[in-house]
């Protein structure tokens, strides 16, 4: 009875130490976003909304959203912007990278 406590007691212990990791890593990985956003500010004078997506260790997807169009900017320029920013804040580029901008009720996505 005591080893089968013991046994249960350990497994939880793992348990939780597994989970801290998750957490802290999901944190990190909310850090570097704030850290594109606060470079896309300070290039384009607005700050744009941002998350990244994982899934099984793999970077799916990053997305960028404005609300507004930044003047002066190409959507080329800002993907250009937002892909330099990510590789420097990040140690894997995204599978797929969405910049959007929301200017009304719909979004347009490039």
């Amino acid at each position: 009875m005591v080893v089968i406590r013991l046994l249960s007691l350990t497994l939880l212990a793992c348990a939780l130490l597994i989970g801290c990791g998750q957490i802290d890593q999901a944190m990190m990985y909310s850090e570097q976003a704030d850290a594109v956003a606060a470079e896309l500010e300070d290039i384009t004078g607005i700050r744009p909304s941002t998350s990244a997506s994982w899934k099984n260790g793999e970077f799916r997807e990053f997305v960028v959203e404005f609300d507004q169009i930044p003047a002066g900017f190409t959507s080329d320029d800002i993907i250009a912007h937002a892909e330099a920013s990510i590789a420097r804040h990040f140690d894997a580029s995204p599978r797929n990278l969405k910049v959007r901008f929301v200017d009304s009720d719909e979004p347009a996505s490039i």
